[in-house]
């Protein structure tokens, strides 16, 4: 209908015209409902009643947790109203920040690799076609006598297996997680949870820009490139901003829960111009609420401009209000109803869906559950369970009573120590001028009229406790007991003079305490975020992530404080077994997995390939000892190395006398040179004679050395008749064992055909 002309509306069976007031505000008053008015009506009341008992319920708390923590003094914390100062002790911040950093460090302390994932399910690869022969339908068996089917030719880029999904998905995860800040987000949550005793958080899916850096062909400069893809992240929720049903015990078995947040104005107008919000809702900049910004404590001006109140609500809706039937006109008039009709949409049929609402009033988003898995997209823990209730008991819930006896005890001496040190006096009234200003300070002059000694009188008001000193160690023994949290100064110092069994005695029960937190994180969070953050971008980017079933698992559950523990612990044991032994070396590896050295995956590769090989040679040893044809092969092989050996050696040592023999020979032969050059002519002697003695020696040489070559040749060929023997033997003894494995055999067969005749009956 337009709103340029006056409409016509049939009222009690008389036409009437709707005609513009004065002020101009006919049509508005008149105008058309949205057809989301009672679902919005419905999500608001189911809100304002949960916020209002949360609210009831913690509101008082949580200030008083979130001033402890922040060290915010408030009159609402006095213990008696004398008090004067205003300290707030940091024993229960400690507690916080230590609790809230072991978690952390537990998660995040080894770098990205604080998850693994894994297939759900061991599916079976399917087989690859078969090609039938010749004249054979496919599939048909092959005939007696004619060749089975011949497997077809892998194709050239076989299809992803399982292993190779998962590969993927890892890798993207882990780059995509680093681009969402998802540990940032997560450790903000952790720190939710310590402090008013739940974490939440929303898992948003948004299309973000990615620039990479590029340089331009053209100018030859740099550049960027954009890549727009879906990405789902983790957005951490302050437990003031998170409203869920009241009778629900988690998040996901109550009716709904709804995250409400001052949101700005220009991003509903970019994503109403995008289409993910409806373009025809109103939206109106309204005064920002405070509960909305998660700060109750600090003081100050806040900015309340371009905020928009936004309700995100993430549950059941009744099914006639998700998708509403046009209304007729003259419902327009209100004073025609007879009553509220939204009782006829509570007929317990329900279905889950998205509803996102601005100033309370205007629906922006309305949607049933668009999820593949079909699951609420917030996840929880809570710091410590209370049974019966979703709400969690956080650090400060358990120190704060504790904290609160710790700064009164302060504060009193703070108050005495103002009396004692300030100085006071007291004064004759009647000694000193009218009007005069009784205070006093270095440099001052005072009027008396008399003495001074007589009208001022200088005096301390009382003395300070010794005590308090010791008080404020008990009341911080009782925080930390309260806590669970450790003084670390006093644990190093008092570790010197303990014993180690002493010392694992006090951290076993804050080791514990911090592995129950962890058991909650891990399971109620970490692992469930990671699922539907995968599931979400696996349904929105399946280009990057392909679709498969996944299991997750934390890499590490373990602080930095427990791995210490168990790294002393197994540096103990270690002491108590024999070097390179399996399980010296199981314990070696658990001491350098605790550690946090950069080459730690190094080092215990190298340890398990040494303890693969040496655990290879002990099961040949054992095959071979209970196998007696093994046994006898290798003695064989031993017989035959030691005679290679010793051939070897024999080879050697002739070797070595012939290099003698030769050297003696050369000696000789340069020797006998020298002498015929220098005896020559000098005695005479004939040269027949001499020439005849030169080859008589020569001839000798050459015998010795025949001589040594014969007995050379003759321990090669003793060598091997030895060898040939053994390999005889080994035969022969092969063949006797065969056939006396047949003659049992054959023994077996008659003895069996023996004892069928004797059953058979005679004839």
């Amino acid at each position: 209908m337009s709103y340029n002309q006056s409409p016509t509306v049939q009222v009690r069976g008389t036409t009437a015209k709707i005609v513009d007031d004065q002020d101009g505000g006919g049509l508005d008053k008149y105008k058309e409902p949205d057809k989301y008015a009672e679902l919005v009506t419905w999500v608001v009341a189911k809100t304002d009643a949960w916020r209002t008992w949360r609210n009831t319920q913690y509101e008082q708390k949580w200030n008083s947790y979130e001033r402890q923590w922040r060290g915010e003094w408030s009159a609402t914390d006095r213990l008696r109203q004398s008090e004067r100062s205003k300290i707030v002790g940091p024993a229960l911040s400690e507690a916080v920040e230590n609790a809230a950093a072991e978690i952390e460090e537990a998660t995040f302390g080894r770098g990205v690799d604080y998850f693994d994932v894994g297939p759900l399910h061991n599916q079976k690869l399917e087989a690859a076609p078969t090609m039938a022969p010749p004249g054979m339908p496919m599939g048909a068996e092959a005939p007696p006598g004619m060749l089975a089917p011949m497997p077809q030719a892998v194709a050239a880029v076989a299809p992803p297996t399982d292993r190779d999904k998962v590969e993927t998905v890892r890798g993207a995860l882990k780059e995509d997680l680093g681009l969402t800040d998802f540990a940032a987000n997560t450790a903000m949550c952790i720190l939710n949870a310590a402090v008013f005793g739940d974490g939440f958080a929303e898992i948003r899916v948004a299309d973000r820009k990615l620039r990479e850096a590029i340089v331009d062909d053209v100018t030859d400069m740099m550049a960027s490139k954009v890549t727009v893809r879906p990405l789902a992240g983790l957005e951490p929720v302050h437990p003031r901003n998170m409203l869920y049903d009241p009778n629900a015990v988690t998040l996901h078995d109550g009716l709904g829960c709804a995250v409400e947040e001052n949101m700005s104005l220009h991003l509903i107008l970019a994503a109403k111009k995008t289409g993910d919000f409806r373009k025809e809702a109103e939206c109106s900049v309204e005064t920002a609420d405070r509960t909305l910004q998660g700060d109750q404590v600090t003081q100050g001006a806040q900015y309340e401009e371009d905020h928009v109140p936004v309700i995100r609500y993430y549950g059941l809706v009744p099914k006639k209000m998700l998708n509403p039937v046009q209304k007729d006109t003259a419902e327009l008039f209100p004073e025609e109803k007879k009553e509220s009709d939204s009782a006829e949409y509570e007929d317990g049929e329900y279905v889950e869906a998205i509803v996102v609402i601005c100033n309370k009033k205007s629906a922006l988003k309305v949607e049933s559950n668009p999820y593949a898995m079909e699951d609420r997209p917030v996840v929880h823990f809570p710091w410590d369970r209370v049974p019966g209730r979703l709400s969690g008991r956080g650090i400060c819930e358990k120190g704060l009573n504790s904290a609160r006896i710790l700064d009164a005890e302060i504060r009193s001496r703070l108050d005495s120590l103002a009396y004692v040190t300030a100085p006071m006096m007291g004064m004759d009234a009647t000694r000193v001028p009218r009007g005069m200003k009784l205070t006093v300070q270095p440099g001052k002059t005072i009027l008396t009229s008399g003495p001074p000694g007589e009208a001022l009188y200088p005096f301390k008001f009382g003395q300070l406790d010794p005590n308090h000193f010791q008080n404020a160690q008990a009341l911080q023994a009782m925080v930390q007991q309260a806590t669970g949290s450790v003084d670390a100064t006093a644990l190093a110092a008092g570790i010197g003079d303990a014993r180690s069994g002493a010392v694992s005695m006090a951290l076993a029960p804050v080791i514990k305490r911090y592995k129950r937190t962890m058991v909650h994180f891990l399971d109620l969070f970490l692992m469930p975020a990671l699922e539907k953050i995968t599931n979400r971008n696996m349904q929105y980017n399946s280009e990057r992530y392909p679709t498969v079933a996944l299991k997750f698992k934390a890499a590490s559950t373990m602080g930095i404080m427990q791995r210490e523990y168990e790294s002393s612990q197994l540096t103990a044991l270690l002491a108590t077994m024999e070097p390179n032994t399996p399980p010296h070396r199981a314990v070696l590896l658990g001491i350098i997995g605790n550690s946090s050295i950069p080459n730690r995956e190094e080092i215990m590769k190298m340890v398990r390939d040494e303890d693969g090989r040496q655990a290879m040679a002990a099961d040949q040893a054992l095959a071979a000892q209970s196998d007696p044809a093994m046994q006898q092969m290798q003695a064989h092989a031993a017989q035959l190395a030691i005679a290679k050996e010793q051939a070897a050696i024999e080879k050697l040592q002739s070797e070595t006398l012939l290099n003698t023999v030769k050297a003696e020979e050369a000696k000789n032969s340069s020797e006998l040179e020298m002498m015929q050059l220098a005896t020559k002519g000098i005695y005479g002697l004939p040269a027949e004679q001499q020439a005849a003695e030169f080859d008589n020696r020569i001839k000798m040489a050459q015998v010795v050395l025949q001589g040594e070559q014969i007995k050379e040749k003759a321990a090669d060929r003793d060598s091997n008749e030895r060898i040939t023997v053994m390999q005889m033997s080994q035969s022969a003894a092969e063949k006797q064992r065969d056939r006396e494995h047949k003659e049992r055999l054959e023994e077996r067969k008659l003895a069996i055909a023996a004892r069928k005749a004797a059953k058979q009956p005679s004839k």
